[in-house]
Formats: C-alpha cells, sequence, structure tokens
C-alpha cells in the first residue's frame, strides 16, 4: 500500500519501504522445491534469501535450466535488465520451460493486461523486485470493488490508478 500510495499512475515507479519483505514460493510438480524471501534493508538494498524443501538455508536456488548462488546471482538478476518466465509474459501463458509448463498462479481474477502493461514491474524493476506483487495486491482490490470488504483507503488506491469504476 505505501509503495503504490507513493507511486505517480501515469508513471509508476513502485519503491518499497525499508523492512518490506517479499515471499516467493516456487513449486515443481505438485511440490514446493524451494522458497525465496527479499527483505529490504534501511539503506535501500535488498538482503536475498533462498530455503530448500527442508526448510532451511540454502546457498543456492534449485531453479532450472541451472542452480543459482545465494545471495550473489540473486542480486545479479534483480539488478540486471533481463525479464524471465512466468512473469515476462504474465498475464499470457508463458512457454513452457525446460522442465514444462511455467505459470504464475494469481489468487485473483482482478489481474489482466491492462493492469499488468500499467505498472510493468517485471520489466521495469524499479526497485530491483522482480515479479509482479503490486500488480496482483491491486488486482484483488479489483476483485473486491463491489464489496463492502473493501476500505476506504484501498478504494482510494484503487482509483488513482484504475479510476472510479476499477
Amino acid at each position: 500500500r505505501h509503495a503504490l500510495r507513493k507511486a505517480d499512475p501515469s508513471d509508476p515507479v513502485i519503491i518499497y519501504p525499508a523492512g518490506t519483505t517479499i515471499v516467493g514460493e516456487h513449486w515443481g510438480t505438485n511440490q514446493l522445491l524451494e522458497t525465496t524471501v527479499m527483505s529490504k534493508r534501511t539503506d535501500g538494498m535488498w538482503d536475498f534469501y533462498v530455503y530448500g524443501t527442508d526448510g532451511q538455508l540454502s546457498d543456492s536456488t534449485k531453479t532450472e535450466p541451472k542452480p543459482l548462488a545465494s545471495p550473489v546471482q540473486c542480486a545479479g538478476c534483480h539488478f540486471g535488465t533481463r525479464e524471465f518466465e512466468p512473469e515476462k509474459s504474465f498475464p499470457d501463458p508463458a512457454r513452457p520451460g525446460p522442465d514444462g509448463p511455467r505459470e504464475f498462479l494469481s489468487p485473483t481474477a482482478g489481474v489482466d493486461a491492462a493492469l499488468v502493461d500499467l505498472l510493468n514491474e517485471h520489466g521495469r524493476r524499479s526497485d530491483s523486485v522482480l515479479g509482479v506483487y503490486a500488480t496482483i495486491f491491486l488486482g484483488q482490490l479489483r476483485s473486491t470493488v463491489d464489496s463492502d470488504a473493501l476500505s476506504d483507503g484501498d478504494r482510494k488506491l484503487l482509483n488513482k490508478f484504475m479510476g472510479e469504476d476499477g
């Protein structure tokens, strides 16, 4: 919410506040392969962590096509400019990878191509964040726009980016 409140809808650069923690689960066929964590420090940089299926801290990812050393190669990708699947194609389906289908599972129907294009999080990578986290959050707000569950603050935030009717 903080990052979106600070962003300009005409050129939305998403900058997360210190203390923000982003958790990603990487799944194989019906199996959690690893959990990755990014945590923003007070100096504006990010710390990267990878946890294996056993929940223990790992020194590398298990992602295909090759493992990446953590945190060095994590930082390399996040601070780079290359886009990765499945976020690169999101919300459209990604091409299959070396181990089969690659999907980004969104818990909401409120995410569409217009919202993805508006924020362009994965391509812009304005805070060294790979992913579509603010996009999914706004999509969740869009999905509840007709609900009393949407707070006045969230309704205002949604209207800022999507207009009165979301």
